[in-house]
């Protein structure tokens, strides 16, 4: 997992050859007017999501794991707690290879996230977002990249 701000995302670029395209394609939107759905992202099976929700207690929210790609999630604005464990911590159901995902049981290291910050995830790593960072639920605005992992 990496946590960092989204003006620092280019010096990822040696880890995946996407980090970089992902910062500049950021720095050219528009993310007040962006609105929530799903975009195509350059020529690849690279893709992303825009989202606007409340956040909720932990109880409620769940975690994921994915086999086949990399999440980058960026908050453009809110703030959110997200949480990350081991694929090998992780109580997982079946996986849907249609969506690459299945759904993440485990006790989660818990991460503060704010505007600008972004976290990557890699297949190896269950995730869980969305978790209010007090006891008030906050709104958030936040894209995620789907790259591919291979």
């Amino acid at each position: 997992m990496i946590i960092d701000t989204i003006d620092q995302l280019a010096h990822y670029s040696s880890l995946k050859h996407a980090f970089q395209p992902v910062a500049e394609h950021i720095a050219q939107l528009d993310l007040k007017t962006i609105q929530p759905g799903k975009y195509a992202f350059d020529d690849t099976e690279a893709f992303y999501y825009c989202f606007e929700y409340e956040t909720k207690e932990a109880s409620y929210c769940k975690g994921e794991i994915h086999t086949k790609m990399i999440d980058v999630h960026f908050i453009i604005d809110g703030c959110e707690v997200i949480g990350m464990c081991p694929r090998h911590a992780a109580d997982l159901t079946p996986y849907d290879a249609e969506n690459d995902y299945s759904a993440a049981a485990a006790v989660f290291d818990h991460y503060t996230l704010s505007a600008g910050a972004f976290a990557v995830f890699f297949p190896h790593e269950a995730h869980v977002t969305a978790i209010s960072p007090s006891a008030n639920s906050t709104k958030v605005k936040k894209l995620v990249f789907k790259l591919p992992a291979a």
